[in-house]
């Protein structure tokens, strides 16, 4: 879980970037489900609103998908979740896509 405020600099968008792209290759590397669980807000307000105020606990809300998520493995009884097949080109071009915004 993790929460990113944007500043008055280009630091927010490479955050943001490379936690989704690191989060998203460590689900695909390993097959283990990761669950994307960071706030990404433009104020001090925004966040607040989604820790607990008007829109809800989104970090509660991860946290509960990933138990959720680390049951159903464990109740299907599988010892490693099976690995996720992706096509390279769509992976890759995810990644290009990502690279353009900064």
């Amino acid at each position: 879980l993790a929460l990113q405020i944007k500043g008055s600099t280009s630091h927010y968008d490479a955050v943001v970037s490379g936690t989704t792209s690191g989060t998203l290759t460590a689900g695909l590397n390993t097959g283990v489900p990761c669950i994307f669980g960071v706030l990404t807000c433009d104020t001090m307000d925004q966040a607040l609103d989604r820790c607990g105020g008007k829109v809800g606990n989104k970090g509660g809300e991860a946290a509960l998908t990933a138990i959720e998520t680390a049951n159903l493995i464990r109740d299907m009884d599988i010892a490693t979740p099976p690995a996720l097949l992706v096509d390279q080109d769509i992976l890759s071009s995810m990644h290009a896509a990502g690279d353009q915004d900064k």
